[in-house]
């Protein structure tokens, strides 16, 4: 719904905030997508965590892209909000809810703020000790349409989606070349980690998950090269075989990872 069309109070002014972690932030692309279709004409900024910001670097439906290093701890987060203070947004939208987030919208001259409802006591039992209270298992991105829902956003179908530019992809190819690895070699990438422990997948099932690649008659390889991008140390997750060529790691080359 374009609401443009319809509202003489369309705002022309919009944060959104979602400031960590890599999921979370790519599966807020899709809202970003649809908020921009709603209102093509409005300025929609974005605020994130440094170390996640070339996830949305060349996202064409953001104006403005805010990036937030913390390496001066809360008195960078007050700088970044007096700035955005003077901004006078007319809507934020706080995709994170959390108490940095809260910190940069509260008080900022903003006409509406919308924030994601989160259950935090069955967020931390789940997290923390796997304890599942929760009714149902509504996805993320739908949950963040609901943040949205005053202002028309809707589901258009298109999924999410991640840009880049020629630059990134030279540098990627600069990166799997230093490896030893050709360009044009199969090798698929496995990014295990998260910020939680709870949240890891054992390594177990990184295994099954590669021999149910190699199971897949769809997948034409004759030889698997692995790369694996991580946070964590878990190089070692994966055991050569003979259909399982070689292990690269990329850990610490590669932003976001």
């Amino acid at each position: 719904m374009n609401l443009e069309k319809t509202s003489i109070n369309a705002p022309e002014k919009i944060l959104i905030i979602r400031l960590s972690s890599i999921g979370d932030i790519l599966l807020s692309t899709a809202f970003i997508r649809q908020l921009r279709e709603s209102y093509p004409k409005a300025q929609i900024d974005f605020v994130v965590k440094d170390i996640y910001k070339d996830l949305l670097l060349f996202n064409p439906h953001i104006n403005e892209l805010y990036s937030l290093k913390l390496d001066k701890g809360a008195k960078e987060l007050f700088e970044l909000k007096g700035l955005l203070n003077k901004k006078s947004y007319d809507v934020v939208l706080d995709l994170h809810n959390n108490l940095r987030s809260n910190i940069l919208k509260y008080g900022i001259s903003a006409a509406k703020i919308y924030s994601i409802k989160k259950e935090k006591l069955k967020q931390l039992l789940y997290v923390r000790f796997k304890i599942n209270y929760y009714d149902d298992e509504t996805p993320i991105p739908i949950r963040y349409l609901s943040v949205g829902k005053d202002l028309g956003v809707s589901d258009d179908g298109k999924g999410l989606e991640l840009f880049w530019n020629r630059d990134q992809i030279l540098s990627a190819e600069k990166k799997v070349s230093s490896l030893g690895l050709k360009v044009n070699d199969s090798f698929i990438c496995l990014a295990p980690g998260a910020g939680f422990y709870t949240k890891r997948w054992p390594e177990e099932k990184f295994e099954d998950l590669v021999d149910l690649i190699q199971a897949d008659k769809n997948i034409l390889f004759s030889k698997f090269y692995y790369i694996v991008t991580s946070i964590v140390p878990e190089i070692n997750i994966l055991a050569p075989t003979p259909n399982r060529e070689a292990i690269f790691s990329m850990r610490r080359l590669v932003s976001c990872a």
